[in-house]
């Protein structure tokens, strides 16, 4: 069975629906499951997930550095997932996910699978071709500051302009 982080995991209702083990990780502890802590510092050893998984919930500004943080939990070859709001990486209403995949890929990620799971979602699948700088468990915060605030290389965009605010309607 997989061991699986769940990153940003709300209520952690995917450990409560799996047999597999799964780390939940969100700001606050709202039962039992779930860790709290900074999803780009998780309590976990380097190399322990087989699976890294943000569901909707990529929505600091940081997001490299979660993303690395993903990297040094994941074993070789592992798999990331990540589901978002199709808006969030659109322009005049026209998907354009290529500067996220890139974002994600400079990360040491690799496109696996990209599905439109329906108008509003989408579910990205990557796998882990390289390990970047191992952090340790007191990396400075001087250094992550730096990460999250450098430009993407492929993109030349700032973090936190990779996906678009989530903005919510009333209905």
């Amino acid at each position: 069975k997989w061991v699986v982080g769940d990153f940003g995991c709300g209520e952690a209702r995917l450990s409560a629906s799996v047999s597999n083990v799964v780390h939940s990780f969100d700001l606050v502890a709202d039962n039992e499951r779930i860790t709290a802590c900074d999803m780009a510092n998780v309590p976990l050893a380097n190399s322990t997930l087989d699976a890294a998984i943000f569901c909707l919930s990529l929505m600091g500004t940081n997001i490299p550095d979660f993303i690395q943080e993903a990297n040094r939990c994941l074993k070789p070859n592992g798999t990331l997932l990540i589901a978002e709001v199709i808006s969030r990486m659109s322009i005049g209403g026209i998907l354009n996910e290529s500067p996220f995949i890139d974002a994600i890929s400079d990360e040491g990620f690799q496109l696996k699978s990209r599905r439109i799971l329906s108008k509003m979602f989408i579910l990205m699948t990557f796998r882990k071709i390289e390990s970047r700088k191992q952090k340790g468990k007191a990396h400075s915060s001087k250094k992550k500051r730096k990460s999250s605030e450098s430009k993407n290389s492929k993109t030349g965009k700032e973090p936190s302009t990779l996906l678009a605010p989530c903005l919510y309607k009333k209905r």
